[in-house]
């Protein structure tokens, strides 16, 4: 069913909050709608396609991005006309379809963690489809807040790209040596820079990174630094829409290093009750 409707602009309050309007109706009810609720239709006749953030208890809110700001000329009006209908292409693309995974890892998960260290140099072998799905699996189930999960994972193979990836940065070096990496991203529309977004996207890449060491791959987080040159070059690269950031790029590949465990434990910096 599309509705229609009167909606006015809530403006952010502050440097990188987010632009919507209030959706005046129960869009889970309206739409049959469970976990995300993906919509389509007009913003004063410019289309979109997006997906509503629940604010809780039934309200749900539309985050209007730079470039449809742009077109709909947003500084020039304070009301929108709106209609709204679910998104059915949406949802049947996101049917789950099994994916060929590793069901179980030989190893257990304080073992994972105790042990786990950065790998910066790999072997030529190739990792399986099956193993990269289970990485890529267990950072779609890091947790993030209010369960938004505004993670996208960009898997790279080509060996020009990885190349592009590392640059001349000493640090991103193993990228051009791994056998594939994981740009991770959020979405600025679900999880505003000022919210949670980093420390959501960094929750996937500690998973995919324990993952990675459970089922024998060897990883390394090479960090960015947002709004900076490198993660500019990025968003050519891969041609990130406005709304996407990347966070990190986790390289992987068989290692070709052995690192032993280290005790990590540091007693003096346990507090406990007070500082």
């Amino acid at each position: 069913m599309k509705r229609e409707f009167q909606a006015k602009i809530v403006s952010p309050d502050k440097k990188g909050g987010l632009t919507y309007i209030e959706v005046p109706f129960n869009a889970a009810e309206e739409f049959n709608g469970k976990g995300r609720i993906k919509v389509q239709g007009a913003l004063n006749g410019h289309t979109y396609r997006s997906s509503l953030i629940s604010k809780g208890n039934g309200f749900y809110i539309l985050v209007i991005d730079k470039k449809l700001q742009k077109q709909i000329g947003i500084d020039d009006c304070d009301t929108l006309h709106v209609t709204m209908e679910a998104d059915n292409i949406a949802v049947d693309q996101n049917v789950k379809t099994p994916i060929e995974k590793i069901e179980k890892s030989s190893m257990d998960v304080l073992t994972a963690i105790r042990t786990r260290r950065s790998i910066r140099r790999f072997s030529k072998k190739s990792i399986d489809e099956k193993v990269l799905n289970t990485i890529m699996e267990a950072g779609f189930c890091a947790p993030s807040a209010k369960n938004k999960r505004p993670w996208h994972f960009i898997l790279v193979k080509n060996k020009e790209i990885l190349k592009r990836l590392a640059g001349n940065d000493s640090n991103h070096k193993p990228i051009s040596e791994a056998d594939c990496c994981i740009v991770i991203c959020g979405d600025k529309n679900i999880q505003g820079m000022n919210d949670f977004i980093l420390e959501d996207c960094s929750a996937a890449v500690q998973n995919i990174l324990l993952a990675s060491h459970g089922v024998g791959i060897g990883a390394v987080w090479c960090g960015l630094h947002t709004g900076t040159k490198d993660s500019k070059s990025l968003t050519e690269i891969f041609e990130l829409p406005t709304k996407i950031v990347p966070i990190a790029i986790v390289a992987l590949g068989y290692p070709e290093e052995d690192k032993g465990a280290v005790e990590r434990f540091d007693f003096s910096k346990v507090h406990y009750e007070k500082w």
